[in-house]
């Protein structure tokens, strides 16, 4: 009787639990089921938003964005400031060769943006790579444009300066930028600039540097592709200086994998406010490269110069305090002010800490990588 009566007790328990197992079996069946009618459109949609993307690269990238044609082509800019001329008839003083018809090489392939009827207070130029691994500029540029309020959006204006030499990551970069930007673009406060591919052409030349050792198959002397990298950015940022330089009166170097403290704008124009009574040559912002470095406009017309001239002789981070160590000691308005060589701009809460930080891990230079230190 004890063997009968637990034969029926295991029976029932495995019952149970069979019962259990189906029900929770279809339970889970249930679930998948409703996971993957969710899964699926969503899946589908971000596919077809993907072709979409891709499609528009190459064809119709202002009518995805809803952004038409022809409001993208009314704020296309034609007009070329004078001090370019003036620009290219100093560089053609000291090397004529450098830049063939230069004041031709230095009309932007294209240059979209709101005209304006003076200069601003303040142009930050912001070059811009599409990166092998990772792309930094829309972070850079959201967290830069939560510190500027909207009242200073007349008093500013920046510049995203498209470098790439390949068209498709242009068009890329292009996407990503109206489509998160469009609102600032419209407004005035972004303008997008694509240099002129012949402003280029003396890296092209295997004569243009005798200093690396490398040689091309004629046996002419070339530069190796990272030293190469370097001179153009050289050629970049004097590129993106000369137009900041004239169409504002301070001008800032800014860089696309970086970000700013929320009082970055505000001791910014702090500064400039009180340039009359406290002149730079240089106010920093931090003290980690050329990023975050902020000059008056004649003193930026004059270092974009000074980059080209010594575009193949060292990168811009070495050459920019080569030309502040040069300059003459600037004037206050009243001989009972101070002046500075060098003003470092310092976080208002934390007085020992940068008002910007290198973010980027993956550099531009493909297979680059950068260590972040904070």
């Amino acid at each position: 009787m004890i063997n009968s009566f637990t034969g029926a007790h295991y029976q029932h328990r495995f019952f149970r639990f069979t019962i259990i197992f189906i029900l929770g079996a279809g339970v889970s069946v249930i679930f998948f089921i409703d996971s993957v009618k969710f899964w699926l459109p969503v899946r589908y949609n971000a596919i077809a938003n993907r072709v979409d993307a891709i499609a528009c690269i190459n064809n119709c990238w202002h009518e995805n964005l809803n952004y038409s044609l022809k409001r993208w082509k009314s704020m296309k800019r034609v007009e070329i400031p004078d001090d370019i001329r003036k620009f290219c008839d100093d560089i053609d003083l000291t090397n004529r060769s450098l830049i063939l018809d230069c004041y031709s090489s230095m009309v932007p392939t294209l240059w979209i943006g709101k005209t304006r009827n003076a200069q601003v207070r303040l142009v930050l130029g912001l070059p811009v790579m599409l990166r092998p691994v990772q792309q930094y500029v829309k972070s850079t540029l959201t967290h830069l444009l939560r510190g500027l309020l909207r009242k200073r959006w007349t008093d500013t204006l920046i510049i995203i300066f498209l470098v790439d030499e390949d068209r498709a990551a242009v068009d890329e970069l292009l996407l990503l930028i109206f489509r998160y930007f469009r609102r600032h673009i419209q407004g005035g406060l972004i303008d997008i600039m694509i240099p002129n591919r012949n402003f280029y052409n003396a890296l092209n030349n295997c004569q243009s540097s005798e200093r690396d050792n490398s040689t091309s198959g004629t046996g002419l002397s070339c530069r190796a592709p990272y030293l190469r990298w370097r001179d153009k950015q050289n050629f970049d940022y004097a590129y993106l200086m000369a137009y900041g330089s004239s169409l504002g009166h301070f001008y800032m170097q800014m860089e696309d994998d970086m970000t700013c403290d929320r009082d970055f704008f505000p001791v910014v124009f702090d500064a400039i406010e009180n340039y009359s009574r406290h002149p730079f040559v240089l106010a920093e912002a931090t003290a980690e490269g050329f990023r975050g470095k902020m000059f008056p406009a004649n003193d930026t017309f004059q270092l974009a110069q000074f980059l080209l001239r010594r575009y193949d002789e060292m990168p811009c981070d070495w050459l920019y305090p080569l030309f502040v160590d040069a300059q003459a000691n600037p004037r206050a308005a009243n001989t009972g002010y101070q002046w500075s060589r060098k003003l470092v701009l310092k976080d208002r809460r934390y007085h020992h800490h940068d008002l910007c930080f290198h973010r980027g891990k993956f550099s531009s230079f493909k297979g680059k990588i950068v260590d972040i230190v904070f």
